[in-house]
Formats: structure tokens, C-alpha cells, sequence
């Protein structure tokens, strides 16, 4: 088992990448704040009659160690105490304040059917499918909660064996009731930081919320409103469509965020210490993301701008505890990806280059905690 934090790390440090492009364009900006599909289609979800086969609520059994796993691994406790502590990706739990990948083994894909700590990329987990979205440490257990597609279930990750097929690597996970969603248009499922609930979306009638596990709506949200990222004692981060970004306090009480444009949002993390980090541009400068620091009163106070030098984001970006940007990038056109750091005065730093290893990144994921 390894440690690191933002003041130490084996990777290299990013000079200028000369197969970038030489001016910096933010692809896929706002993804995060736009509006959801409003069907996720029905293929391969119903039975011949047309009608949604049911899911049955089940305990899957705790994920065993590895035969090589070796006597130092000890299961980690959950919590976020902002130190990343990556341990053995193939037990099935892992650390909120790390930020792991999700990508493929298969030569030529565009999948992400394994798991890997992208600091020790020759040791990955099997278990997911193609389509499933916005998989979160749950830091009360340390496991993944992930929402899959065609059809929509939520379900809690138990690691599979390669090559033993989709439905049977489905069939280990556990699933989450969401009783207040079809399997036609259950979206995500958004985690709490500091409890084991959370809530998730379902896209029928316009983005709507329900409490995880019931069919209680979230009514303080209601269908105009887009969650980007829930908080500590019940607050969230939301934006109404085409309108205002607000901090709710967890009492139902919105206010207006200012100062940050709502779409224009890349990231968004809860805080340790109450509110959240959110990643931003400007209409003004769109190719140079700030980070603020925003409270739940709505005072965004901005803490810098990331240093790019010339690398150019996609849409897949996630923010470390320390406001630190994670980013899956191209390092060298056409296909060549990576994951980088990007920090406040500090230069990129290069933490995985998928030409140096056997797992590929192509349409991958980033996986960390609320």
C-alpha cells in the first residue's frame, strides 16, 4: 500500500508537450452544467413485450483479497481526511481523496471495463460495463457507486474477473433501490460526503431528484434545477436551467451564487470544511480555468487560475480535496491520452501516459469522492 499527497509524487513534471496544440481550447466546456438527456432510450431494457424487466435488491458479498495481495494490505476505514492513500484497487474499496481512472485492457477499444489507480497502472480491476455514468467513492464505505444505462440501475461495485462477460460481472455488484425512476430514465446518482445516502436523477419531465433508496422527491431541487455536486449536512450545488447557480444549505434555503458563471462550470467538489471547490472559466477567458473557493452563504472567493501551459481539456475533469485539477487529456495527437495534474502556480504534472502501459483511456472516466 502506497501514500501520496499533493507535496509528494514519483511522476513527472510536464515541460512543454510539443504535440499539443499551441494555444489552449477548452473542449466539452460546461459539460458538467448542461442539461441531461431527457431519454436514455431502451436497448437492451425490456423484455419481448416491451415491458421493463424488474431488478432484484440484493447483498453481494464482501469483495475477497487477491491470492497476491500480500500480508501488509489492510482494508481501509472510510472518511475523507484529505490524504490520498490509493492501497490494492482489486480489493473493491478506495480512498475519496483519490482520484483513480476508469479504461480498457482491450487493444483498439474505446471501453473502460477496468479500475486502476493511474500511479500504479499494471494492477487493475474487472467488473464494468460501457454504459454506465458518474462513478463516486462513497466515503462512509470506500466503495464505488455507479449508475448504468440500457437499462438504468444504481449499484454498489464488487470487482469481477475479466472476460467472464457484462451480465455476469453486473450480477456481483449490489443494486441500489430507486424506486421513484423507470430503468427508461434513471440518469446518476449523486453521494453525500458525510453519510452513506445521497440522491439520484431521473430525466423524465426534465431533471428530477429523489432521496437514494426511496421515492421521497427532493423537493428543494425540483425540475428546473441541475445538481452538480452535494455537500456536507444536506447542502448542494445546483444550477437552474438556463438561469441562476445556487448553494442550497441543506435546510432548503437557495441563494445565489455570484461571481461565477453558471455555464461555464467545469468541476465542482464538496469541502472538507463546509461549502464547495468549483472550477470555472470566463466568457472573457475560456482558455484559463479558475479555482474558487465557494461558501454555503453564496461568496465565492477566487483562490487562482490552473497553470495550463499548452495542454487542452476534454470533458472528463475532476478536482482533488486540495482544489487541484484532474484531467484526461491528449498528449500527443491523435490518440495518445494521459491524466494530468493541474495545479495553481504549479506546472502540469503528467500522473499517467497510456503509451507507456497496456490500459488505454479512450472515452475512459475519472473516479474520486464527493
Amino acid at each position: 500500500m502506497h501514500q501520496r499527497d499533493e507535496a509528494s509524487s514519483s511522476r513527472y513534471v510536464v515541460g512543454v508537450v510539443p504535440a499539443l496544440a499551441s494555444a489552449f481550447v477548452l473542449v466539452g466546456c460546461g459539460l458538467i452544467a448542461e442539461q441531461p438527456a431527457t431519454s436514455q432510450g431502451d436497448e437492451g431494457g425490456t423484455d419481448t413485450d416491451g415491458s421493463i424487466p424488474p431488478i432484484a435488491i440484493v447483498d453481494a458479498a464482501t469483495p475477497p483479497a487477491p491470492s497476491d495481495a500480500g500480508a501488509e494490505v489492510v482494508l481501509p476505514a472510510g472518511g475523507l481526511d484529505g490524504k490520498c492513500i490509493p492501497g490494492d484497487v482489486t480489493l473493491g474499496y478506495y480512498d475519496p481523496d483519490c482520484v483513480y481512472a476508469l479504461g480498457t485492457t482491450v487493444p483498439g477499444s474505446q471501453g473502460h471495463d477496468v479500475l486502476f489507480d493511474p500511479g500504479a497502472p499494471s494492477r487493475v480491476v474487472s467488473g464494468f460495463g460501457y454504459f454506465q455514468t458518474d462513478p463516486t467513492i462513497r466515503a462512509s464505505d470506500r466503495r464505488v457507486v455507479f449508475t448504468s444505462s440500457f437499462p438504468g440501475v444504481a449499484y454498489v461495485f464488487s470487482p469481477g474477473l475479466p472476460n467472464e462477460g457484462e451480465k455476469a460481472q453486473y450480477a456481483r455488484h449490489t443494486v441500489l433501490p430507486t424506486p421513484g425512476c423507470t430503468q427508461m430514465d434513471l440518469r446518476r446518482t449523486l453521494l453525500y460526503p458525510d453519510t452513506v445516502g445521497g440522491v439520484y436523477e431521473c430525466t423524465q419531465l426534465g431533471p428530477r431528484y429523489y432521496v437514494l433508496g426511496t421515492s421521497t422527491t427532493f423537493d428543494t431541487v425540483g425540475t428546473k434545477r441541475y445538481v452538480l455536486a452535494l455537500g456536507a449536512n444536506g447542502a448542494a450545488l445546483v444550477r437552474t436551467i438556463g438561469g441562476a447557480l445556487s448553494v442550497l444549505d441543506g435546510a432548503g434555503a437557495s441563494i445565489d451564487v455570484m461571481g461565477i458563471e453558471p455555464d461555464k462550470v467545469i468541476a465542482a467538489r464538496s469541502r472538507s470544511t463546509g461549502g464547495f471547490f468549483v472550477a470555472a472559466v470566463t466568457s472573457s477567458n475560456t482558455h484559463s480555468p479558475r479555482l474558487y473557493e465557494l461558501g454555503l452563504d453564496g461568496v465565492a472567493q477566487q483562490v487562482g487560475a490552473y497553470n495550463m501551459r499548452d495542454i487542452q481539456l476534454r470533458a472528463e475533469t475532476v478536482l482533488e480535496p486540495s482544489g487541484a485539477m484532474i484531467a484526461m487529456v491528449t498528449l500527443e495527437a491523435p490518440f495518445a491520452d494521459g491524466i494530468v495534474r493541474l495545479g495553481i502556480g504549479t506546472a502540469p504534472e503528467v500522473l499517467f501516459d497510456e503509451r507507456m502501459h497496456a490500459v488505454q483511456i479512450h472515452a475512459g472516466k475519472l473516479v474520486t469522492g464527493p
